[in-house]
């Protein structure tokens, strides 16, 4: 059953099933570049690094996303690193529990920060860069 939930899980991250599409507002970070549209994970994180909400996508240039429901959001020490906990709906398969975790690391080039997903406790995405959005 879990398989079965799993291989859904990839094949519905990327649809219209979710129960909760709404509006991207002031995104943090953008992961992006898997699925077949170059869709991913667009993640925003109040200034007060108390509250998350996160969006998945098909494409880079959508407006709009699946939001996760239910969310809590785990701040680390170290700069750019989180972990967020919520829920999806889906379409015949019923909620799904995923987990987004953002791991920063300094590079030559600056505070480098990557995404892994997962859903109902296993990686199902792992390691994909993401870009910080500025607030302006």
């Amino acid at each position: 059953m879990k398989s079965f939930v799993l291989s859904s899980v990839i094949v519905l991250l990327g649809s219209v099933a979710s129960a909760k599409t709404t509006t991207i507002v002031d995104p943090t970070y953008k992961c992006l570049g898997f699925g077949d549209g170059g869709g991913g994970v667009i993640v925003s994180i109040d200034s007060n690094s108390s509250k998350a909400r996160v969006w998945t996508v098909d494409s880079p240039f959508d407006t709009e996303g699946d939001e996760f429901e239910n969310t809590s959001l785990t701040t680390y020490r170290c700069p750019g690193c989180f972990t967020i906990k919520g829920s999806e709906n889906h379409e015949g398969v019923g909620k799904i529990s995923y987990q987004v975790d953002l791991r920063g690391s300094f590079t030559e080039k600056g505070l480098a920060v990557k995404m892994s997903l997962s859903a109902e406790g296993q990686t199902i995405i792992p390691d994909v860069p993401c870009e910080y959005v500025s607030k302006k």
